[in-house]
């Protein structure tokens, strides 16, 4: 869980930082188109976390039925 909010986190800082290289030399008007773009480009993304379609929803449905199973089991399919 850990890694993948690292992860996470390393992507978001990466991906301001690149907005904010984006916007730094543009004046007003250009950082307003832009930031527009990045909003509705972060909105759409939130939306397929919402509604992530028929291929994504089957695959997370399997993904949950392995957490159905106990802890030992787990460690004892990792351990093979």
């Amino acid at each position: 869980e850990d890694v993948i909010i690292n992860f996470s986190m390393t992507a978001a800082r990466d991906a301001a930082w690149f907005l904010a290289t984006q916007l730094a030399p543009l004046g007003s008007a250009d950082q307003a188109l832009v930031i527009a773009a990045a909003d509705a480009d972060v909105a759409a993304r939130g939306q397929q976390l919402l509604n992530p379609g028929t291929l994504s929803a089957v695959a997370l449905r399997i993904i949950r039925l392995g957490e159905l199973t106990s802890v030992p089991s787990k460690i004892a399919v990792l351990r093979g």
